[in-house]
């Protein structure tokens, strides 16, 4: 472990060139003549186009000194032994080692110093290192930045390269935050990019709270991964670990307790299809000197009493809104849309209490923007000045890992939504996702425990029913003699389906709705004809979204003799890559359930027999479910079908059940129909 003892620096010397133009640049001069400057970047510029150089001192590289040091040499041997054992791998991390300082006056300090091998041109991206801290709190050094290449040679990072600016506008608004970034220099496969960084927390949002933790897994390996928490003796640490992490070595020092973890020769996840996210996978340490809930459920609820507040605004907002529901439920969706329409999302970076639990809702209002948490505030105040019990909650996205909540009280969400109880149910919605029609939210919130401070309570959202997320296509289909097929095409949708593809019409002109569904059937049979469409209620989050089309294909059967032999019409094959593999390593974790169903009628010439049909297919267990049946009445063939998945997640011990069922499932979806002319 290499520990940081002296910093000095280096200088050199730098000009600046104003042309008499106005322009002007950085760069050092080479050399230079009566007539002509050749200056190191910019090549060789007449005199007469200068108006004046200007000489500037500046800061090229720190020197530091360690102790318990690795030498480059040696350095380069470690990283080459890596990369023969890791050899498909783009980079390998050498060292990871992040400390995080609690200090007995509350402040903080979190030190990260990273040794990376480069091994591909797409790896030379981690030499691009970009950190986001608050200028009013945070005091953020680069201690340390270099790249050592494979001859042992160093470029030092120039700290005048070093930039602070603040966020991209539009995205967050909130003054004090502020972004720096520099790029190791030089940096090429082979190169070896080191650097160390430091986080001092001086005015800490609580100082009577401090937490940390560490996922020791990445995309690529790692040779040396380490935490380290240094907190006073006298307060307790709660620790919870998973997946394997050994037991942290404790040590003292002064009036100083030590906790360090540190695994050695990581391999990476390897990935599969449908796997879950890497984090709920990797060891992993989450710790606090919380001991329980209590703390964030009391301030919690402070803070959400102090923003909940029903002035008269929201009251006349309230009235407004709901001035037309005939029902309860047309009451909570009117309100429900108004908050997804009409309050832009912004991400806003700001204090602990603002990000816990929102703006206020009148001030949200006013703005008409805010981040999740503040378009859950004022969803929830809305929804409670109507007689609901209402309550933002916090939670991390399916999509964004799994936190153990119910196993120590780490304050540490991605997402905010609502959740509202009533006498007979417990339903939750997500005002940040703009095309969901109530009382549909979106799936990365499904399966996910959420934190409820004015409940004071950790409650489970489930996975909804499938049908909540399901795509209900119905079809008629003509043919004739000549394999001319006349077809009607009704599509129907539900929760994460429906919002999805009134997003993409949302974001389509009105004119380009024909081409957009000429491509689709073009799919289906290029050449068709498409004859008339119809698309649903776009804007109109009150209506289901629908689309109806009719079109003509041509010469649809394959004709085998006197036999035709053709396929259901705009029927896809089901298809699951998640299971093409013989075996898996983790389980299969969808987003959420979701529901395919079809209905199809199609009228053959009457004079015609049909040969063959797929026989009825009924299968059923717990993960899932699969009804398909062909029947016959007179010369029309009606085709039904129903493919359910109802659980979010299907445990690795289950796989080949699993993978039967859907080969069943998929195989079924290949069969055809033999009609004889």
């Amino acid at each position: 472990m290499i520990k940081i003892l002296i910093l000095s620096f280096l200088f050199s010397v730098n000009q600046k060139v104003i042309l008499k133009d106005g322009t002007s640049f950085e760069d050092k001069i080479l050399q230079g003549n009566n007539s002509v400057v050749m200056f190191e970047r910019n090549g060789s510029i007449p005199k007469s186009f200068i108006a004046e150089i200007k000489t500037i001192p500046k800061v090229i590289a720190p020197r530091i000194e360690f102790s318990d040091t690795i030498p480059i040499r040696e350095l380069i041997r470690i990283s080459d032994e890596a990369a023969q054992k890791f050899s498909t791998a783009n980079a390998i991390t050498l060292l990871d080692d992040n400390k995080n300082i609690l200090n007995p006056d509350g402040t903080q300090i979190s030190r990260y110093h990273s040794i990376i091998k480069i091994l591909s041109p797409e790896a030379r991206y981690w030499g691009d290192i970009d950190l986001d801290f608050d200028e009013t709190r945070e005091n953020i050094k680069v201690l340390f930045a270099r790249t050592i290449h494979p001859d042992g040679s160093i470029s030092w990072l120039d700290y005048s390269k070093i930039k602070v600016s603040s966020p991209t506008e539009g995205m967050v608004y909130f003054n004090t935050y502020k972004n720096m970034a520099f790029n190791l220099p030089d940096v090429s496969v082979g190169d070896i990019i080191e650097y160390v960084f430091e986080f001092q927390i001086l005015k800490p949002d609580d100082q009577k709270q401090f937490q940390s933790g560490a996922f020791f897994i990445d995309g690529e390996p790692i040779i040396d991964k380490i935490l380290t928490v240094v907190l006073p003796d006298t307060i307790k640490l709660n620790i919870f670990t998973r997946n394997g992490v050994p037991s942290a070595k404790i040590t003292k020092e002064g009036n100083n307790k030590i906790y360090t973890w540190e695994m050695k020769n990581i391999s990476p996840i390897i990935l599969e299809t449908y796997m879950p996210m890497a984090i709920n996978l990797a060891p992993g340490v989450f710790c606090t000197i919380s001991e329980s809930w209590d703390y964030w459920f009391d301030k919690g609820c402070t803070w959400y009493k102090e923003r909940m507040e029903i002035t008269p605004e929201v009251r006349d907002l309230i009235t407004k809104v709901v001035s037309d529901a005939k029902t309860k439920e047309d009451s909570i969706a009117m309100i429900y849309h108004w908050v997804q329409a009409n309050i832009r999302y912004i991400s806003i970076k700001g204090g602990i209490s603002s990000g816990f639990s929102g703006h206020p809702a009148s001030a949200t209002l006013k703005t008409g923007y805010g981040d999740c948490t503040d378009k859950a505030n004022l969803l929830a105040t809305m929804l409670t000045g109507i007689g609901l019990n209402a309550y933002p909650v916090f939670i991390r996205t399916n999509d964004g890992g799994r936190y153990p909540y119910r196993e120590i009280p780490i304050l540490s969400g991605n997402h905010q939504i609502v959740e509202v109880r009533t006498p007979g149910d417990t339903f939750w919605l997500d005002p940040v996702t703009e095309t969901y029609r109530y009382p549909y939210f979106a799936p990365f919130d499904h399966g996910v425990l959420c934190v409820n401070s004015l409940c004071r309570s950790i409650d489970s959202i489930p996975v909804p029913p499938p049908g909540d997320n399901a795509r209900i296509f119905e079809l008629t289909a003509e043919i004739d003699t000549n394999g001319s097929v006349m077809l009607e095409s009704y599509k129907k949708y539900t929760g994460s389906t429906e919002a999805g593809v009134r997003k993409r019409y949302k974001g389509t002109k009105e004119n380009e709705y024909r081409d957009n569904i000429q491509g689709v059937i073009n799919e289906e049979s290029p050449g068709a004809e498409l004859l008339s469409y119809e698309v649903g209620p776009i804007k109109d989050l009150m209506k289901q979204f629908y689309l109806k089309w009719k079109y003509k294909m041509t010469n649809y059967p394959v004709c085998v003799g006197n036999l035709w032999v053709l396929k259901v019409p705009e029927f896809t094959k089901y298809e699951f890559p998640e299971v093409a593999s013989g075996t898996r390593e983790y389980d299969i974790e969808y987003l959420t359930s979701y529901e395919i169903s079809h209905h199809s009628e199609i009228k053959i010439p009457a004079s015609y027999k049909i040969n063959w049909l797929p026989p009825v297919l009924k299968i059923k267990n717990r993960y899932t479910s699969y009804s398909g049946e062909y029947s016959v009445k007179g010369n029309k063939i009606t085709f039904v079908d129903t493919f359910r998945i109802y659980e979010r997640i299907i445990p690795v011990k289950d796989y080949q059940m699993y993978k039967g069922f859907l080969t069943k499932v998929a195989n079924y979806s290949k069969l055809p129909m033999v009609i004889q002319r």
